[in-house]
């Protein structure tokens, strides 16, 4: 009996120790500095389109093999208005906003526009910029419209 409360016990507090990757949901003051009304008076895709919030990078397909390409940020930070932001362990890598594109075929698609961007070819959404946008469950895929370019699939985290 003693043996058994001793596994007990320690399987308990090897469950309690690991660490939950549960994301931070302080991410989206990553944004804060920027006023929200900065790029439009109004939420102009939520109606549609509700992509607010943290989305976490679950991988990349597409290019030129179809494998998709490495992955350069961790999370895809979206406030209200277009605000968006890219985030690697808890630093803004950068941020703009979410112009929508207007098309009369019912496919939502964006482009990301960065204007905080310190290194300007070093992150695929923002190189390969135009995306459409569909909704899978609480998934969320960045499908590029044509050919050798990629597509990014995230998983929402709030």
């Amino acid at each position: 009996m003693r043996i058994q409360f001793y596994i007990f016990f320690c399987l308990l507090l090897l469950n309690f120790s690991c660490s939950k990757q549960e994301p931070d949901i302080g991410l989206l003051g990553l944004l804060d500095h920027i006023p929200f009304d900065h790029y439009y008076p109004t939420d102009d895709l939520s109606e549609e389109a509700d992509i607010r919030g943290i989305w976490r990078v679950e991988s990349s397909s597409g290019g030129e093999t179809g494998a998709g390409y490495g992955k350069d940020f961790d999370h895809l930070l979206v406030k209200s208005n277009g605000i968006f932001g890219l985030e690697k362990a808890n630093e803004l890598l950068a941020s703009g906003k979410i112009q929508r594109i207007t098309r009369t075929d019912g496919i939502i698609a964006v482009l990301f526009k960065a204007d905080f961007n310190p290194n300007p070819f070093s992150y695929q959404l923002i190189i390969d910029n135009e995306k459409y946008i569909e909704f899978r469950s609480d998934s969320l895929d960045l499908i590029s419209p044509c050919c050798d370019r990629f597509n990014t699939h995230l998983v929402k985290q709030n």
